[in-house]
C-alpha cells in the first residue's frame, strides 16, 4: 500500500520539482535522479512482490505501474525537449510516448512498462557518476543486466502484438547502436 501512495505522490510531484530546480538554476542531474530513482525503485519492488520474475505477464494490469505510466509520460515530455537534436533519443522518447498511449488506450501492458522502467537503473548509475558517487564502471554492469540481457526477452515474449512487438525491436536497435557507440558516449564521465 506504501509503495503505491508513493507512486501517486512522484506522479503529481514530478512537474513542480521540475519547476522549481529550472527556478533555482540547479542542474538537469536532479530531475534525472527524481524519475531514474523513483522508476527504479517502483519497478523493481514491484516486481519482486508480485513474483514478476519470468518476463511473462506484460499484458497485466498493476496499480504502481499505471502510476508510473504517468509519471514516465511526464518525464519523456520534458526529456524528448532536452535531447531534440539527438536523433536516437528523439526515436526513443517517441516510442516510448506512442507505448504509453498505447498502454493507457487498450488498458494493457502495464507490467510490461515495469520491465522497461528496470533499464532506469542503468540511467541511474549515470545520474551517480555525473555527481562523482560512483565508478563509471558500474555504467556498463547496470546496462548490460537491466537492459541488454532483458529486452530482447521481453521482446521475444511479445512477438503476439505487432505493434508492441516492434516498437521493442526498435528499442532494441537503438541499444546496440548505444553499445557499438558507448565510448564515445561515456568519455564524458
Amino acid at each position: 500500500m506504501f509503495l503505491y501512495y508513493l507512486s501517486i505522490l512522484s506522479s503529481i510531484t514530478f512537474t513542480p520539482f521540475v519547476l522549481f530546480i529550472n527556478y533555482k538554476k540547479k542542474p538537469n542531474t536532479y530531475i534525472y535522479i527524481y524519475f531514474h530513482g523513483f522508476s527504479s525503485i517502483f519497478s523493481l519492488f514491484t516486481i519482486i512482490l508480485n513474483d514478476y520474475y519470468l518476463l511473462d505477464n506484460s499484458k497485466d494490469f498493476n496499480i504502481i505501474a499505471k502510476n508510473m505510466t504517468y509519471l514516465t509520460f511526464q518525464y519523456m515530455i520534458y526529456d524528448l525537449f532536452l535531447e531534440y537534436n539527438n536523433i536516437p533519443y528523439v526515436i526513443h522518447h517517441l516510442i516510448c510516448l506512442y507505448g504509453i498511449f498505447y498502454t493507457l488506450y487498450y488498458d494493457i501492458y502495464y507490467v510490461l512498462l515495469l520491465y522497461l522502467l528496470l533499464g532506469e537503473i542503468s540511467n541511474l548509475s549515470i545520474d551517480l557518476v555525473k555527481l562523482k558517487i560512483i565508478n563509471n564502471n558500474i555504467i556498463y554492469i547496470t546496462f548490460f543486466l537491466f537492459r541488454i540481457i532483458p529486452l530482447p526477452i521481453i521482446t521475444y515474449k511479445n512477438y503476439d502484438n505487432t505493434v508492441i512487438f516492434s516498437c521493442l525491436l526498435i528499442d532494441n536497435i537503438l541499444h546496440l547502436y548505444w553499445i557499438i557507440n558507448s565510448k564515445k558516449v561515456l568519455k564524458n564521465y
